[in-house]
């Protein structure tokens, strides 16, 4: 059996107000092996998005342990929390979020970059992503040029450059028309088998969540096994 790389024990997150101490999330527990993946769905403002939050250390937990691997994320410092971002995950979010003024070859490299990968090597892993993602035809073309199903194909692409432990994945094909939902999907989760990543991807698409390796509904707070 695979070791656990993520675990998170006992979460809670509150929102305090000036007229109210609003629980968003209540006592979530659930722990993923290495190499799995695990889909949340339920509907929008449940507090999946938040729940990824904590897990990428955007956010602090109002109690609880999130874990992966050795370190404690909820108990780290800013600047911990800032290699662990660049160094252990690897975020795709509904909106690409693509540098509209750099190429698809850029985009994907530039977090290698970033890490001290040399460039030659840097681009030479981009372009490979993108060739698995089918984008080898459109490496030099910019975000304005790519379809909404092709930006989101570069975001599978970039996630995956600087060899993450983890990906975070939040509505990944939300907004996508069925048919390129299903093809960003099945590269998604094809290249983290192929890569053995582990990956936690929240959705409301029902269809997507049955494809995960362990499955969940967020409701009201608390996390249920589907």
């Amino acid at each position: 059996m695979n070791e656990i790389l993520l675990e998170v024990a006992k979460v809670r997150k509150v929102f305090t107000t000036v007229s109210e101490n609003l629980e968003v999330l209540k006592d979530i527990t659930f722990s993923a092996p290495a190499g799995s993946i695990v889909v949340i769905t339920g509907q929008s403002g449940c507090g999946k998005s938040t729940l990824l939050h904590l897990i990428g250390g955007l956010e602090a937990v109002t109690g609880g342990v999130i874990r992966v691997g050795e370190m404690e994320v909820s108990k780290m410092g800013e600047r911990d929390l800032t290699l662990y971002r660049r160094k252990t995950l690897g975020f795709i979010f509904q909106l690409h979020l693509l540098l509209k003024e750099f190429t698809a070859l850029e985009n994907v490299a530039i977090p290698a970059l970033i890490d001290g990968v040399p460039k030659t090597e840097a681009f030479q892993k981009a372009a490979h992503l993108l060739n698995q993602v089918g984008l080898s035809g459109r490496l030099k073309h910019f975000p304005p040029e790519l379809s909404g199903g092709e930006r989101q194909r570069v975001a599978v692409a970039r996630a995956l450059i600087n060899d993450p432990l983890l990906i975070l994945a939040d509505e990944p094909t939300g907004n996508l028309d069925e048919g390129n939902a299903r093809v960003v999907q099945e590269q998604l989760f094809s290249l983290a088998r192929e890569y053995r990543k582990t990956v936690v991807l929240v959705t409301h698409d029902r269809e997507l969540a049955r494809e995960g390796d362990q499955r969940f509904l967020l409701h009201e707070g608390v996390l249920h096994p589907l």
